[in-house]
């Protein structure tokens, strides 16, 4: 075996034995959180972390691997990946509106992980683009939901003009509408209490939005 080979595969078992002390610590730390019923960031900032991490490994892979090593199958596989991963979900409901389901609540616009869910989605939308399931707008309504939940009074809910969602609009327009300009996309806002934290995307037609607020604010 090439001397650099020797190296990495070395790197990579050390990197292996870390992360699965990594895991060990998250999950003292969250059923810690779960034991005590109280809400902390502590944990947060982990796992933007770690996602982050696992991002940047993946576009490594990616990018590395050449079309005589199989990158074309590579790429198949890693299309399989994000929804299963991430727990986003993708559907299509009654009167053309997608309806995208994230597993979190968007970024605080302060914050620096601002693409935390965007690599993923990209590549989930990517690959239903493919075999045609997207629809398209020429214009839309995007309606963000946050789904939110508040423990006590002491907890105040975030305001909604705190949430980063540009990153994650620039995704949604690559993929169902021409571009994220006031003639040819709308913005709603909207914070509901939930018994978890995530957040829900609606690309709804105009002539629907009218309906859709009805049955959902």
């Amino acid at each position: 075996m090439d001397r650099n080979a020797i190296i990495l595969a070395r790197d990579l078992s050390r990197t292996n034995a870390k992360l699965e002390h990594t895991e060990a610590l998250i999950n003292i730390m969250k059923n810690k959180i779960i034991k005590d019923k109280s809400y902390t960031d502590d944990l947060l900032p982990i796992i933007y972390n770690l996602e982050n991490i696992t991002m940047h490994i993946r576009n490594i892979a990616n990018t590395r691997i050449t079309d005589s090593c199989g990158k074309a199958g590579y790429s198949q596989v890693l299309q399989h990946i994000g929804a299963d991963i991430y727990h986003i979900q993708i559907r299509v409901l009654k009167g053309n509106i997608t309806r995208i389901t994230l597993p979190c609540l968007l970024p605080h616009w302060k914050e620096n992980n601002k693409n935390l869910l965007t690599g993923p989605l990209n590549e989930i939308l990517g690959s239903l683009k493919k075999s045609n399931q997207l629809s398209y707008y020429e214009s839309v309504v995007i309606a963000i939901q946050n789904h939110v939940v508040q423990q006590n009074q002491s907890n105040k809910i975030r305001d909604n003009d705190n949430y980063e969602c540009h990153q994650i609009i620039n995704t949604l327009a690559l993929w169902f509408f021409p571009d994220d300009s006031p003639d040819c996309a709308k913005m709603y806002y909207t914070t509901v209490p939930d018994s978890s934290n995530y957040t829900v995307i609606y690309l709804i037609p105009p002539e629907e939005f009218s309906e859709w607020v009805k049955i959902h604010c």
